[in-house]
């Protein structure tokens, strides 16, 4: 990081930096390399569907969809993640959203990641962006480096406010400001209002309306 720190600039990254849910697709990256069976995709939908019947249940959903990371090193699993951004990950990330986190990297910004998309492949994010830390729903893994297939919350919604602060406090950060947010779906919302200035990306019409002081930018 370059020159005077400014604040915090906050990022989400599925639908924000870059389109869509990518969880989807790295499962399927998991299944044509060998790391995941064919039949993980039975895990996958039932866990949607268990989340469709309770949204509450969105940590169980994404454990059933990722069950088969249990056992598995966290090296093997790196190698993966590295391929997954490599390959499908950075190809498809907007150019503006990259613009501007370069910029803000440059001009002294904190730039925190915060993500729902599992740790397991998000922990990368440093290796690829000029992101400072990344805070994503952990897959909880044991002392010598094996996942264990637990993963305790989702990191979403107030869940990400509470990532953050705790995130802070443990750094003694306190004091610095939030000055930029960015997110792009009703769970951001909560991140977004801790800003100074909210930026909503490519949003909803439902969305917009639910934060209507946010700047609205549809980046490509």
């Amino acid at each position: 990081m370059k020159g005077k720190v400014q604040g915090f600039a906050l990022f989400d990254f599925d639908g924000t930096l870059s389109p869509g849910d990518s969880i989807v697709p790295y499962l399927q990256l998991c299944i044509q390399s060998g790391v995941a069976p064919a039949r993980q995709w039975i895990h996958a939908f039932l866990g949607y569907c268990a989340q469709r019947v309770n949204p509450k249940r969105t940590a169980l959903s994404k454990e059933q969809t990722l069950s088969f990371i249990r056992g598995k090193s966290m090296e093997l699993m790196d190698t993966v993640g590295e391929k997954f951004w490599n390959e499908y990950l950075m190809p498809r990330m907007y150019r503006d959203g990259l613009k501007v986190l370069q910029e803000m990297h440059d001009a002294g910004y904190i730039i925190w990641l915060i993500s729902a998309s599992p740790e397991c492949y998000m922990h990368l994010a440093t290796r690829f962006l000029p992101v400072d830390r990344v805070y994503a729903t952990p897959c909880q893994h044991s002392e010598d480096g094996f996942y264990t297939g637990s993963i305790p919350y989702n990191c979403r919604g107030e869940e990400k406010v509470a990532v953050f602060r705790e995130a802070v406090r443990n750094f003694g950060l306190e004091q610095v400001p939030v000055q930029f947010a960015f997110g792009d779906s009703q769970h951001d919302i909560p991140m977004l209002r801790l800003a100074e200035h909210a930026v909503l990306i490519r949003p909803k019409p439902r969305v917009r309306q639910m934060l209507p002081e946010a700047e609205v930018q549809n980046w490509q």
